[in-house]
């Protein structure tokens, strides 16, 4: 057993644990029980059962990932408290999410969220679409109630961990003295330059597309709308979620200016304690804590919860991706028949566990990539995220869009994304770090601590000055890879719409289609109506989508999609 761990904390470790396994398992006997038809529908949604607030704590589970309990301290502490600003983000998204995609999805009663690419274009644009989310990224039951374990495991372990740093700082006011003598608390930066790190315009903008996108058009998210039986229960479960983000992302905040008033006379990286900053909150936490019984455990825990909540999440959507998407079609391509609901089931099921395993062979080699793991989740998130978010914008709120516009700006974008990500790997920009002291170091490390300082500073512009001499000439694109992570994602949701939009644009005039009283008004968001509801209507009638609502003509609101596909001109079109 290690220094910094006692046998009470792998007890709380392992209590916490066997909880989650305990949920899991009671939700697969009480759906044993209640064995009925539509077992891929209890598996993937719940049976469209579930009640809002649980699935408010679900969907903030999955947004805070093992890599935000670790990641936004230590991005706290090494750049200042402008991280916080992500917060701004909310406003914007919650009207977005709650009052045009939720009752979008929601009636049509999705279970792959990429069904409604074949609805509205075609079965390429959709294959594309799932394609893309399982590049980038146990039943629903259980992966909701676990998401509300491990959610307030989080919020438990953070406020610990907040509790006792300020105690062994001084209180709240020295921890807010500390952080802003040594200018970690920063002021509101409004340069509209793209390439700073951190501004307003970044964290608050480019947040709605690089997080508050998973609101929009995410599997895992769609799918706990899904889960919930009414329309008003799902925009209520956005709200709540939202609130629960902004106090964690507060805490999760805080945490890290308790770190650095912690160590701000002794950095533990330049000192030589850890060797990177992805050790910095297992360290404070074992330093903190190491003395109570448990608590070590506790917040190991919590790592854990954040993990387990996301990949929990994350394998239920791909699998019902996968299954939806491409298991299905093809297996009634080749048995010329659909797959029972139990084959289907246990397809899904088999589907999580692989991905369970491929995902942790991945995370092994994570910790060779150099860069903070905010970063590094923002960047990798970046280059799916922007195409796919610009596609469900261009879908929604651009009508008139046409199947090649549609494919050709996604493509477009996502070549983009790809390039400025991997470029900005390859082509690490100069670190954007505040200084950090070691005057505080105990005397005898005060010769490695010198070493340490003086090869930390040399070094990066020895390589610096290397890399400009070799290629003065590649400056102007190199310059690209400096764009700032926050906008790789919004960049990329604007290129998918430019181009979307140019090319659907040049059909249009060649071809005159499609013809705004062609397209299914149920798949489409209606602007001249609710937007713009002073116009005259005359103006109003220009742009309005008055296509025939087919979800009218079904019983109990139940969408037989196949029927609904072949009633819509505009899906079947190759155009």
């Amino acid at each position: 057993m290690s220094s910094g761990t006692s046998a009470a904390d792998y007890v709380v470790f392992a209590i916490i644990l066997a909880l989650s396994m305990a949920i899991g398992i009671f939700s697969a006997w009480k759906a044993r029980r209640n064995k009925k038809d539509g077992q891929i529908e209890e598996f993937l949604l719940g049976g469209r059962k579930l009640h809002f607030v649980p699935v408010a704590f679900s969907i903030i589970a999955t947004s805070l990932s093992a890599v935000a309990v670790l990641g936004i301290p230590t991005e706290v502490y090494v750049n200042g408290s402008m991280y916080w600003l992500r917060i701004l983000c909310a406003p914007i998204v919650g009207p977005l999410a709650a009052h045009v995609f939720v009752p979008l999805y929601h009636k049509l009663r999705l279970t792959s969220v990429y069904e409604y690419f074949e609805l509205r274009y075609n079965k390429v644009v959709r294959l594309i679409g799932a394609a893309i989310f399982i590049l980038g990224e146990g039943g629903i039951r259980a992966v909701v109630w676990t998401d509300v374990l491990q959610t307030l495991v989080i919020i438990a372990g953070s406020l610990t961990i907040v509790i006792r740093g300020m105690i062994e700082v001084g209180g709240f006011q020295k921890v807010m003295q500390i952080n802003n003598d040594e200018g970690r608390i920063q002021a509101w930066n409004w340069d509209p330059n793209p390439f700073v790190r951190h501004t307003v315009w970044s964290l608050g903008l480019g947040s709605v597309i690089s997080f508050g996108g998973g609101y929009f058009r995410d599997q895992v998210t769609i799918q706990r709308y899904g889960s919930i039986s009414s329309k008003r229960d799902a925009q209520i479960s956005v709200y709540i979620s939202l609130v629960i983000l902004m106090v964690c992302l507060s805490l999760y905040t805080f945490v890290g200016l308790v770190m650095y008033a912690v160590y701000h006379q002794c950095d533990p990286v330049t000192s030589g304690r850890v060797r990177s900053h992805y050790q910095l909150m297992p360290l404070f936490v074992t330093d903190m804590l190491s003395s109570a019984p448990g608590a070590v455990g506790l917040l190991v825990a919590c790592v854990a919860s954040a993990a387990l909540s996301t990949m929990s999440s994350v394998q239920n959507a791909m699998a019902a991706v996968l299954l939806e998407d491409f298991i299905k079609p093809i297996y009634k391509k080749i048995y010329k028949r659909d797959i029972s609901d139990l084959n289907g089931k246990h397809a899904a099921q088999i589907i999580a566990i692989v991905i369970g395993i491929l995902v942790i062979g991945i995370a092994l080699s994570a910790e060779y990539v150099g860069s903070t793991l905010v970063t590094l989740q923002v960047r990798i998130g970046g280059i799916a995220v922007g195409p796919m978010t610009g596609l469900f914008l261009l879908s929604v709120f651009f009508p008139w869009t046409t199947t090649p516009g549609a494919l050709i700006g996604t493509l477009v974008s996502m070549g983009f994304t790809t390039w400025i990500g991997i470029g900005a790997f390859l082509h690490p920009g100069p670190s954007t770090a505040l200084p950090s002291s070691v005057e505080g170091c105990p005397l005898a490390n005060a010769t490695a601590v010198a070493i340490v300082t003086n090869l930390t500073t040399e070094w990066p512009s020895f390589v610096s000055t290397t890399q400009l001499s070799e290629s003065p000439e590649n400056s102007s694109i190199m310059t690209l890879y400096r764009l700032s992570y926050m906008w790789q994602a919004g960049f990329g949701t604007l290129l998918t719409i430019i181009f979307g939009m140019i090319v659907s644009s040049i059909q249009l005039c060649v071809t005159g289609f499609p013809r705004l009283d062609d397209i299914n008004q149920d798949l489409v968001f209606n602007c001249c109506d609710k937007v713009c509801c002073c116009c005259s209507e005359s103006t109003k009638q220009c742009c309005r989508v008055t296509g025939k609502s087919h979800l009218d003509e079904t019983i109990g609101n139940q969408v037989d999609l196949d029927v609904l596909y072949e009633s819509i001109p505009n899906a079947q079109s190759t155009l």
